[in-house]
């Protein structure tokens, strides 16, 4: 992170970003690595990515390492097993993270 231990971290307003898997609008915040890094942000909200077991910056997965599509592609491969298949449409999507926020509550 460079010679700085501190990272200064910019807090988006509300909504201002969708996440990309959800399509809901979250909290983002903003933040450069080091003095002459290029500025990151985060493009997935935090009950996606603690969901999916992803990185909210840069979708890879925590425990495999690889990145969430290719991840997420072979998960779908292993549905012949007996496996329950990943929502496609934009309805399922909204119904899932609906249902998925009222148990959180």
């Amino acid at each position: 992170l460079g010679p700085n231990p501190y990272v200064r971290m910019v807090k988006l307003p509300y909504g201002d970003k969708l996440c990309k898997i959800s399509t809901r609008p979250f909290q983002a915040f903003r933040w450069r690595a080091g003095p002459g890094g290029r500025w990151k942000e985060t493009i997935v909200e935090a009950s996606v990515a603690m969901e999916k077991n992803i990185c909210q910056a840069c979708l890879v997965d925590m425990t495999y390492g690889v990145p969430v599509g290719v991840r997420d592609s072979l998960l779908e491969a292993d549905t012949q097993t007996g496996q329950l298949a990943p929502v496609h449409s934009d309805a399922n999507t909204a119904f899932y993270w609906q249902q998925k926020d009222a148990l959180a509550v």
